[in-house]
């Protein structure tokens, strides 16, 4: 099977997800609400978010009710509790970075993003398993995996996937 892929933004997109992002070029501005929003529109924004430290505008993404697991949060969070994890990261790692990789869409409003996450661990963290504990100042470079169910332009979730070994190891916290 062929692929067309087209670098955008430093993003590979697989044949579908070049279908969705010229269609948003095409019809973004003809759009009159919410529900008009393409999976690909609301998915930037996340990740300016990301990528800014706004972790108000990041969790502002996420439909009332919709969740977000990552292996470090141990636990599914909703509402303010999104905000408050991602703002302990950006805390803990000011220069904390996602690069995504690859992005593709399957099924109606589900995207599947294979991204690089780069920081350093210079600040301590303010709550979680590594809550107290001094900084090491190591940097770490962590692939990982997230599936996005994405309707009438909000984030229903986002389930992350990654290894979560590799980066205590990084970061030089096993042990501490």
């Amino acid at each position: 099977m062929n692929t067309l892929t087209c670098n955008f933004k430093n993003v590979t997109l697989g044949f579908s997800a070049l279908a969705i992002l010229l269609s948003s070029m095409f019809l973004g501005p003809v759009m009159a609400n919410a529900a008009d929003v393409s999976p690909l529109t609301t998915f930037n924004k996340y990740k300016d978010a990301w990528n800014n430290h706004d972790a108000k505008a990041l969790a502002s993404q996420f439909e009332e009710g919709g969740t977000f697991f990552s292996p470090a949060a141990g636990q599914t969070l909703s509402g303010p509790a999104i905000a408050g994890f991602v703002q302990g990261l950006f805390v803990a790692m000011p220069d904390l970075q996602v690069e995504v990789q690859t992005l593709d869409p399957f099924g109606t409003g589900m995207l599947v993003e294979r991204w690089i996450v780069k920081g350093t661990w210079t600040q301590p963290f303010p709550a979680g398993p590594l809550a107290g504990k001094p900084a090491t100042g190591k940097s770490f470079v962590l692939p990982g995996v997230s599936i996005f169910e994405i309707r009438n332009g909000k984030i229903v979730n986002d389930t992350q996937y990654w290894d979560q070994l590799a980066f205590l190891s990084q970061i030089g916290a096993l042990g501490q």
